[in-house]
């Protein structure tokens, strides 16, 4: 096998980078792990970004796949703990998943800085209709049900 692979310690000793190379020498892989306890993988095809998951410490994860290049991704998968999976997409750096239930869409924005944004849509019509406020100091969004507070998710 004429397969390679280097590891690479940052100077503060806080992230590992471990890089696999084929007999070509065209890079198939990468793997990032951070102190705090993120992982990122990303795999390779044609020496060409194919698919990333970045795992956070909370383990969540972040799965991009069909990917053009580091910030453009035709499928995006976010998992949560609790198996909920929000679906969509990354363009221009921008992740972009939502969850639909019911009349009921939640959708989560996540800029290239990690910053998060969420909204909810609820195309109901009557008393019911759901409404949400996002709130980026706490990072909770407020639920109310025909202008009754009823849920604060964090």
């Amino acid at each position: 096998d004429k397969s390679k692979v280097t590891m690479t310690i940052s100077d503060d000793l806080n992230t590992v980078t471990v890089e696999t190379y084929d007999a070509s020498n065209k890079k198939t892989g990468s793997e990032v792990v951070k102190k705090q306890g993120s992982v990122i993988k990303e795999s390779y095809k044609a020496n060409k970004l194919d698919s990333k998951k970045l795992t956070r410490s909370n383990d969540t994860t972040l799965e991009y796949s069909q990917m053009t290049d580091e910030e453009n991704a035709t499928k995006a998968v976010e998992t949560l703990k609790n198996g909920i999976r929000f679906e969509g997409n990354l363009v221009g750096g921008k992740t972009t998943v939502k969850i639909t239930e019911g009349t009921v869409t939640l959708k989560r924005e996540i800029d290239k800085d990690g910053k998060i944004k969420v909204f909810l849509d609820d195309t109901a019509t009557d008393n019911t209709k759901k409404t949400g406020k996002w709130s980026e100091n706490n990072n909770t969004l407020t639920v109310t049900v025909d202008s009754k507070k009823t849920k604060d998710l964090v």
